[in-house]
């Protein structure tokens, strides 16, 4: 009788603990399935890009000022704690506007997705003149791609290519220098 009971108290055990994991594992997918969420009134965290954007109400995204059409580019700074400087990071931005486009392209929302963020030893015998990043972004809160960003050694120049998640090759900007998002919606 003793062994009947144990063997019922194991099996309790045993289930408890098969819903225990379910449940985390059906938590941790929902974290990473979640949409960007408005965690005040005028700001939006992005899980993406793991920061969090200024959405003042009445408007679709932030455009900082610019052209009503350029999508909201977030995540991009914290390349620059992995080496590109403010100049490379406006000239990435206007990559991305070249191929993604604009609100009026359906270009809402490019988020970095700070987690992906793989930058490349530097090789201080190269002679290339420039670094590279890989990381992948995600447009519209739904489509990902994967991006290497190769950063000159001028603190202005990037050449930024863009890939399916298949690694076809969809874009490559050439070397852009000294550009802006500004520039590309004037």
């Amino acid at each position: 009788m003793d062994l009947l009971k144990n063997k019922k108290v194991i099996i309790a055990l045993a289930v408890f603990l098969l819903l225990v994991i379910t449940a985390i594992t059906v938590n941790r997918k929902n974290d990473a399935d979640k949409p960007a969420t408005q965690i005040d009134k005028g700001q939006t965290y992005d899980p993406d890009s793991d920061s969090t954007i200024s959405d003042p109400p009445g408007k679709d995204n932030d455009n900082y000022g610019t052209n009503t059409d350029a999508p909201n580019i977030a995540g991009t700074s914290v390349l620059i704690d992995d080496g590109i400087s403010l100049e490379q990071e406006d000239s990435l931005k206007f990559a991305l506007y070249s191929h993604f486009g604009g609100q009026s392209k359906g270009t809402t929302r490019i988020a970095v997705i700070s987690d992906s963020i793989v930058p490349v030893p530097y090789d201080p015998n190269s002679t290339s003149g420039f670094g590279t990043i890989n990381f992948r972004i995600k447009v519209n809160l739904k489509d990902t791609y994967k991006v290497t960003l190769n950063y000159y050694d001028d603190l202005e120049s990037v050449q930024t290519i863009i890939y399916s998640t298949t690694d076809q090759q969809l874009y490559d900007s050439g070397v852009i220098s000294g550009k802006s998002l500004q520039d590309k919606i004037d």
